[in-house]
């Protein structure tokens, strides 16, 4: 059980869910440590990323979109180059059946979860 109020401990939890592709367990951590994050914080730029790839990886490709597009304003710039495909990704599947789970288009090394620092 986490007790943690905390938003970086809330991020490490959705990220080691999402590492091992339970994003359905992962999601209640990820929205919790986006209300939790500082705002302005790199756990604030993590965990919207986390809950946008989440989301995605379960088909909810619309609800991703503005979750991912607000992570990319808040990553640090040489992190963006990550964040960039997993939008195109949900722009494509938005087109689609957004319905469906949404494909990987790279390796989770290169676009995987974040890890708040």
């Amino acid at each position: 059980l986490i007790r943690s109020n905390d938003g970086r401990t809330l991020n490490d939890v959705a990220y080691a869910l999402i590492g091992a592709h339970a994003y359905t367990r992962a999601l209640p951590f990820a929205r919790k440590a986006v209300q939790k994050a500082q705002s302005g914080t790199l756990t604030e730029a993590y965990a919207t990323f986390n809950l946008g790839l989440a989301l995605l990886e379960l088909g909810r490709c619309r609800e991703s979109l503005p979750l991912l597009r607000h992570a990319l304003a808040l990553e640090p710039p040489v992190l963006r180059p990550l964040v960039r495909p997993r939008i195109k990704q949900a722009e494509r599947c938005s087109k689609g059946a957004a319905s469906v789970p949404a494909q990987s288009v790279s390796s989770a090394a290169s676009t995987g979860p974040s890890r708040a620092r």
